[in-house]
């Protein structure tokens, strides 16, 4: 399995992507919230198997709708989590830095460690 944490924000999102044993495999980067950043973002993923992927987003309200969207309509493997989730990732850690790049890495580790039930409508 491959995991994609994304941190959902406003204006600019980050993505990066994990493999089964924590590796990092493409570096945190960000993307726009509009169709030109989600095309980057797709681009990304496309060099890996759609059916390994499993795509984690923290609930973050308006923010991440257009997210969750895209992907579920997509056809991805999607988990919606609640930050509380993530919170208690982050907390394991020895030290509490807290950034954008930083938390799509915690939500993927997420992602890995416990499980989750897949987004549905």
């Amino acid at each position: 399995m491959t995991y994609v944490g994304i941190d959902a924000a406003k204006d600019k999102h980050y993505a990066v992507v994990t493999d089964e044993k924590g590796k990092v495999l493409v570096k945190a980067f960000p993307f726009s919230n509009d169709a030109e950043g989600f095309c980057k973002l797709q681009k990304t993923l496309s060099a890996f198997d759609k059916n390994e992927l499993l795509i984690g987003i923290e609930s973050t309200g308006i923010y991440s709708e257009n997210l969750i969207f895209f992907f579920f309509s997509g056809g991805y493997k999607l988990v919606v989590l609640n930050p509380l989730e993530t919170n208690k990732i982050r907390k394991s850690k020895i030290r509490d830095i807290k950034n954008d790049k930083i938390d799509a890495k915690i939500i993927a580790d997420t992602l890995r460690i416990d499980e989750h039930r897949l987004y549905s409508q």
